[in-house]
């Protein structure tokens, strides 16, 4: 492993925090195998988006433990206590964590980990002495001698109704531990209060798109969401956004809230988004009711700093609330869903907002509508009560009015079912207006003509229906459909409903019920990834087993079995003895686990557990060698068991894809399709990709551009490519033919860590094009990626150009040399074909440069005399600017103005007092001129009338 290899492996990490890799034994699913390789130290790893962005830096502790020669171990157990089992009223509950050291030697650098569950809220203010972030409590014990104890105290207060199970673990220390099996320890509260004590969720998206206005200004409009989950009305709202620190070190002009109509949400009089005590957007009167949402915009002006080029911002920002017994507070995700996951909790759900100036955004109306069963009921005569909740969303940037929710539930329970509506419901502030005569059949329009949905709003509807079965329980599907209607246009759009709580998703999936479901079903479903050619005929082939929890009871014991001699035989050889499982929370991986003979299972089961609606998944790689093998397409079927409280063990065979019920019938045991793989086609033949892409442009003072670009080199085979070049000839682009000329600003370098491409400091762009020396020292690995930048000044003439370029790289492989043509962006191959040589992988890339004061052209005069030679006053240069024009006498009088000039005066008055024969044009002589550049720029000078 390098450092490139951490790189990869912790992209995700959060800043802060600390891993630990042991030689031999690995903690996490990437195992270092060569000590010379990463030294004891600390190591930053960032993430580079496809665009080029990077991301904070996460800190990285790197410790090297020879495992063979540490011969000290320590028994290390966890104990986890609730000061109660029954909680009612929503009254707090005391968790204590308790770790001993039960060895013989002091324990060193132990990790303890609580993930909170949902349904399981910390008190604000009982954290000391450990760490909370994204609801996981961590705490790092420097040490524990042998005998001793330490403990982490918390409270928390359940947020779900019902049994909540929470667990602590131990995930490292430094010796060995010979007993794992109590380093895990559980805890089950049940919650019997009668109401769900509310939490506040909020969500932030960029409305329409945002604009930059020359160099001066940027304008913005945010749209959030604030929702309350749970039975009791939220207070004392408030938003917190801090404009001026993620706009630094630009200032904020204006910051502007705007409410929707009937809103609870009062803006605060004091916000501007810069300042202590002035980055709250909301008024201490704001309040939510039960099970609702609130929608607000806010559009920000702000003024730019001299020289700052940024195009790409992220913000957050912060909602807290007042329920009736405590204050909650949530960080705000990205987009309009409060709660993305739809697990009821939206703490666990935070992501920044971003937008990139330039980029496109989504315009014009449209809608979206979800369908989901949040309860069932039987009601022990033979019928059940359902709740539906559809929410609808206004996915568009204009409002809709004459909102419609059709849901015909005649073609749902056909007879002999029968049904009744048992109630319909909008929360307070909805403008959602309910149809008093809906009943599902003869009226089947949930919603009054009154209802309107505002741009970027969602609501919800809930639809009480009571089923009398008689015999028949299911399943039964349900769709709806919503439409609105723009009035300015009259035009309607229309979306049939998706299963779930997500509007914007897209496609149709009707809503399954049913009521002949055990308590206990357990799903799983395996997806494979794309093959990866590690040599000749040997393949590295990632899999997905995602296990799902279809029931309404805690399933314990959770096993899967993949036999996979029995998938990869026919002569194909597994090469590893040993594959390497990764799993999510809730689920421990097998560190034996082979995948052949009697080692088939892929867990720990009595540490693996899963909740009611949960969702784990496992992954892991198989090298498989095929060269003596009869066949080249393989298929694989994993089957998981758990066992339900009353010690029944449930199964299921696993389907393909990621969907354990991709029939929608609620029950994955029909579902079982094996998951193949095909290495016929897999591409192994050595070759390289290129893509290019102008990062950045900066406009200087002398009107010259130093224009940034960025260039992506990668390794597409399965050997080390020698001799690797890369060249660029700058002189085909900027030279007098394009209107340009061009200087090397800073020699080509390269933004890959471990670079192993010997780059060219005497890079000119024209007699040396060079930008890769083609020596033998010159390599890339299998596989791997650089990404080199070079600044080029570039000076044009006025000309609205596009200055297209292209790059070339060339390297040799075992079979001879490899080239290929850069293609514009940052992926060398679009298609995903492994070919980045493609014939259509050939797109140069554009160079587009804004008009400057220098490259502006105005006349200094024009003989309007009909002789079709400089009749019109004609600016150039001016690229997408709007041209203001005023033109005045020598007295000083206005004699001709055009807020919208077009090239197209012809010396006539349009404005003031007519003169002599001013009628056929004005009189030869001096005149000066205003004009005024949408960009702020603005020239006043003179120009001269010659007939």
């Amino acid at each position: 492993a390098t450092v490139a290899n951490l790189t990869s492996a912790l992209s995700a990490t959060t800043a802060g925090s600390t891993y630990e890799y042991r030689i031999g034994a690995p903690v996490w699913s990437k195992q270092i195998s060569r000590p010379d390789s990463v030294g004891t130290g600390t190591y930053f790893v960032f993430e580079r988006s496809a665009a080029g962005c990077v991301s904070a830096p996460a800190k990285v502790m790197v410790k090297i433990i020879n495992c063979a020669a540490d011969t000290i171990s320590n028994d290390l157990a966890i104990s986890k206590l609730a000061s109660t089992s029954v909680v009612a009223n929503n009254a707090p509950v005391t968790y204590t964590i308790t770790v001993t050291n039960n060895g013989k030697h002091t324990a060193k650098n132990i990790d303890v980990r609580d993930v909170l569950p949902a349904g399981l809220d910390l008190v604000p203010g009982s954290v000391a002495g450990f760490t909370v972030s994204n609801g996981t409590i961590t705490k790092r014990i420097d040490s524990l001698m042998a005998g001793k104890s330490e403990s982490i105290v918390f409270q928390a207060r359940m947020i779900a109704k019902g049994a909540v199970t929470n667990m602590a673990e131990i995930t490292y220390a430094d010796q060995k531990d010979p007993n794992l099996a109590n380093n895990k320890a559980s805890v089950m509260v049940t919650n019997t209060s009668a109401m769900l004590v509310s939490r506040i969720g909020l969500a932030k998206a960029v409305l329409g798109t945002p604009t930059a206005v020359g160099d001066s200004l940027i304008k913005v409009s945010y749209r959030f969401v604030a929702t309350n989950f749970g039975d009791d009305t939220l207070r004392k709202v408030q938003v917190v956004d801090d404009l001026a620190y993620f706009f630094v070190p630009n200032t904020i002009q204006s910051a502007t809230v705007s409410m929707a109509n009937g809103s609870t949400l009062k803006p605060s009089a004091a916000f501007t988004g810069t300042g202590a005590g002035s980055t709250n957007m909301l008024d201490s009167a704001s309040f939510i009711a039960p099970n609702r949402s609130q929608i607000f915009t806010l559009d920000v002006v702000v003024k730019r700093a001299a020289g700052d080029t940024t195009k790409s911002f992220n913000n957050v920002a912060m909602a807290s609330a007042m329920n009736s017994v405590t204050m909650v507070e949530d960080m705000s995700t990205s987009g309009g869903d409060t709660d993305p996951d739809n697990d009821g909790n939206p703490a666990n759900n935070s992501e920044l907002t971003s937008f990139t100036l330039g980029a496109t955004q989504p315009q014009g109306p449209g809608i979206g509508l979800a369908l989901a069963v949040t309860s069932v009921k039987d009601e022990g005569d033979g019928s059940y009560t359902i709740c539906y909740r559809a929410t609808i969303e206004n996915l568009g940037d204009v409002d809709l009015t004459g909102v419609t929710l059709m849901n015909s539930l005649t073609s749902t329970f056909a007879a002999p079912v029968s049904y009744t509506v048992t109630k319909t419901k909008v929360g307070a502030g909805s403008t959602l207006v309910l149809n008093t005569t809906y009943d599902g059949s003869t009226v089947a329009n949930v919603l009054d003509a009154a209802s309107t949905l505002m741009a970027g709003q969602m609501d919800t509807v809930l639809i009480g229906v009571r089923v009398m079965v008689d015999g028949n329980k299911g399943p039964f599907f349900s769709s709806a459909t919503a439409t609105g209607t723009v009035t300015s246009t009259s035009q309607t759009v229309s979306d049939i409903s998706n299963n779930g709580f997500d509007p914007a998703k897209e496609g149709a999936t009707s809503t399954p019920v049913r009521f002949d479901l055990p308590e206990g079903l357990i799903g799983v479903a395996k997806s494979v990834g794309t093959p990866i050619a590690v040599s000749a005929g040997v393949f590295d082939i990632p899999y997905t087993i995602a296990v799902k929890n279809c029931g309404t009871v805690a399933l314990t014991k959770v096993q899967v079995v993949d036999n996979l001699s029995e998938t990869f035989g026919n002569g194909a050889l597994i090469v590893s003895n040993a594959i390497a499982v990764s799993a999510n929370g809730g689920l421990t991986p097998n560190p034996n686990y082979t995948g052949q003979g009697l080692i088939t299972n892929m867990l720990v089961d009595s540490m693996s557990s899963l909740q009611p609606g949960e969702i784990r998944t496992l992954m892991f790689t198989v090298r498989v060698d095929v060269r003596n093998a009869d066949v080249l397409t393989f298929n694989n079927t994993a089957k998981a068991t758990a066992q339900m409280p009353d010690k029944t063990v449930v199964e299921d065979q696993s389907t393909a894809g990621t969907n354990d019920d991709p029939d929608n019938d609620l029950d994955p045991r029909n579902n079982s399709a094996p998951t193949p793989i095909s290495l016929n086609n897999v591409n192994t033949a050595s070759a390289i990709g290129i893509a290019m892409a102008v990062r950045d442009t900066v406009r200087l003072s002398d009107g010259t551009f130093n224009v940034t670009y960025q260039i992506v080199v990668k390794n597409y085979g399965t050997e080390t490519l020698k001799n690797v070049s890369v060249s660029d000839t700058l002189s085909k682009v900027f030279n007098s033919l394009t209107g340009a000329s061009y200087k090397i600003v800073s020699p080509p370098v390269s933004i890959a860590t471990g670079s192993t491409l010997k780059l060219n400091p005497n890079f000119d762009g024209g007699a040396n094009p060079l930008l890769v020396l083609g020596d033998s020292t010159s390599t890339l690995a299998a596989g791997q990626v650089d990404s080199l930048l070079i600044v080029v000044n570039v000076a044009t003439d006025g000309s609205t150009v596009t200055y297209l370029n292209s790059a070339y790289a060339e390297a040799t492989a075992s079979t001879g040399k490899v080239r290929d043509i850069s293609t514009s962006g940052l992926n060398p191959d679009l298609n995903g074909n492994g070919n980045p040589t493609d014939a259509n992988e050939r797109e140069a890339t554009a160079l587009n440069l804004p008009a400057t004061s220098s490259a502006l052209f105005i006349p200094e005069g024009f003989s309007p005399n009909g002789d079709g030679v400089n009749d019109l006053f004609v600016i150039r240069g001016t690229g997408a600017n709007t041209i203001g024009l005023e033109v005045y006498n020598r007295w000083g009088n206005l004699v001709y103005k055009n807020e919208d000039y077009r090239n197209d005066w012809n010396g006539k008055a349009n404005t003031g007092i007519l003169i002599s024969g001013d009628a056929d044009g004005l009189p030869v002589g001096t005149y000066f001129y205003k004009i005024n550049l949408s960009d702020g720029r603005q020239f006043v000078r003179y120009m001269t009338i010659n007939r």
